[in-house]
């Protein structure tokens, strides 16, 4: 009896802290997305290199590098970067998120001022998935960008 309190409560720690807590989907505010992969199908050839790792294709210091969402409880979300010729990101207060079941929807701009553009992106858990797609050489690409929660 005892070694099997002695398991219980083994497998209780393991499983009931080892794993990571999922984050609420009313947490999006308390985030920024930092986008960590972006795997591109079928693969893709820039530069003689091929692929479907995109993020490897594109220049280190570009503006892909720690590209971050961040979603103000306003409902406005800014989106910045580190990189080389990040300055060309333009936040303004057109940038609109609402959040609709698992779909976090992004309205970039207004048709008048700024033209508009919608970007749907997929909760799951810690993470927010896009897809997009591209077209090189004739060739229909999808992107699937991944963008991972860090704690503000």
């Amino acid at each position: 009896m005892k070694n099997k309190l002695i398991c219980f409560a083994l497998l209780f720690t393991f499983f009931g802290f080892g794993c990571k807590k999922d984050i609420a989907i009313d947490d999006v505010t308390s985030y920024n997305w930092v986008l960590k992969t972006q795997v591109v199908s079928p693969a893709i050839t820039v530069n003689g290199k091929t692929s479907k790792n995109y993020l490897s294709l594109q220049n280190p210091e570009g503006c892909t590098k720690n590209f971050t969402y961040t979603f103000h409880e306003t409902g406005l979300y800014t989106v910045s970067s580190n990189g080389a010729l990040c300055d060309m990101f333009n936040n303004h207060d057109a940038q609109i998120w609402k959040l609709e079941g698992n779909q976090l929807i992004l309205e970039h701009g207004n048709a008048v001022t700024y033209g508009s553009s919608i970007i749907q992106l997929s909760m799951n858990k810690n993470m927010l998935i896009h897809t997009s797609s591209l077209t090189s050489g004739g060739i229909n690409h999808t992107i699937t960008s991944t963008y991972i929660a860090q704690k503000k």
